[in-house]
């Protein structure tokens, strides 16, 4: 199975580029410790856009593989 995922990004960034994410969950979401998600994907599609007056990088990504790692206290 695999996530899509979109986001903006100020750098550039090319169609079938992998990516490597961490996102951090805090503790007021998981009512508990922090839990840091680490997805490994590629860009499947790049939109060149203006935002606030600067180009930014809007970017579609496919999610292959995730892993949920606990924190205890913030830490890993």
């Amino acid at each position: 199975m695999t996530y899509r995922y979109n986001f903006v990004l100020d750098q550039d960034l090319e169609p079938g580029s992998e990516l490597d994410i961490t996102l951090t969950l805090p503790a007021e979401i998981t009512h508990g410790s922090d839990v840091f998600v680490r997805a490994l994907g590629k860009v499947v599609r790049v939109e060149k856009r203006m935002e606030d007056g600067s180009s930014r990088m809007g970017v579609a990504a496919v999610i292959e593989r995730y892993d949920i790692i606990r924190g205890e206290n913030g830490k890993t």
